[in-house]
């Protein structure tokens, strides 16, 4: 749209370009942030998978790793 935009007025070009340029940055840092964000999630249900396995209480699991109660069940299987 902004490389239409663009096309019509070219006077604006390049800034429409540069503001086009910003947002692809955008969007990618905030893939690389969800991406790393689910990383993170995944780490924390290993370990917590690894304490239940070890018999480390609930409560330890849950204050250490962040991993909800509601999650531990699923952690089981």
């Amino acid at each position: 749209m902004l490389y239409e935009i663009a096309q019509r007025a070219p006077q604006y070009g390049d800034e429409l370009m540069t503001l086009a340029e910003q947002l692809k940055q955008k969007g990618r840092m905030e893939e690389i942030q969800q991406g790393m964000q689910t990383g993170e999630r995944k780490t924390s249900r290993k370990i917590a998978r690894a304490m239940l396995k070890k018999g480390i209480p609930m409560a330890d699991i849950i204050e250490t790793t962040d991993v909800s109660a509601e999650e531990i069940p699923s952690l089981l299987h």
